[in-house]
């Protein structure tokens, strides 16, 4: 019984009549805008201090004084992204103008504008914790 799906209705597959073209003769992915080392930099310093931030409050929540030191190294540590990754977003932007005006509105439809304020949400909170730690010594 010959494939239905197959192109031509033979039992071929689909790998083998297919050129990788589009109808309208793109390709079907799009190649990412963002080829540089800045865009992983960025996205791992989000990550690591996500991370840092959420395992020194967790641990300052269940050991408490216990664990001072290292939930003082998280809580500095989690102000690597907001400090190092708005520097490595701002230089993927090439202008420090664009960044500031992703901030000037909110747009619930653009991925860089949540983002953007994610970033200064997070970076606001960091320095807070990190300060307050900071007074406490």
């Amino acid at each position: 019984m010959p494939d239905a799906m197959a192109p031509g209705g033979g039992s071929a597959g689909w790998s083998q009549g297919w050129d990788g073209t589009s109808y309208y003769g793109r390709e079907q992915v799009k190649a990412a805008p963002f080829n540089n080392w800045l865009v992983g930099g960025y996205v791992f310093l989000a990550g690591l201090s996500g991370g840092a931030a959420l395992l020194s409050a967790l641990l300052d929540l269940v050991r408490g004084d216990t664990a001072g030191a290292a939930v003082r190294r998280g809580r500095w540590l989690s102000l690597l992204g907001p400090t190092l990754g708005t520097a490595c977003l701002i230089s993927d932007l090439h202008t420090p103008r664009r960044f500031y005006n992703m901030l000037r509105l909110f747009k619930a439809t653009s991925p860089m504008s949540i983002g953007s304020w994610i970033l200064v949400g997070f970076g606001v909170f960091s320095s807070l914790t990190a300060g307050a730690d900071l007074l406490e010594r």
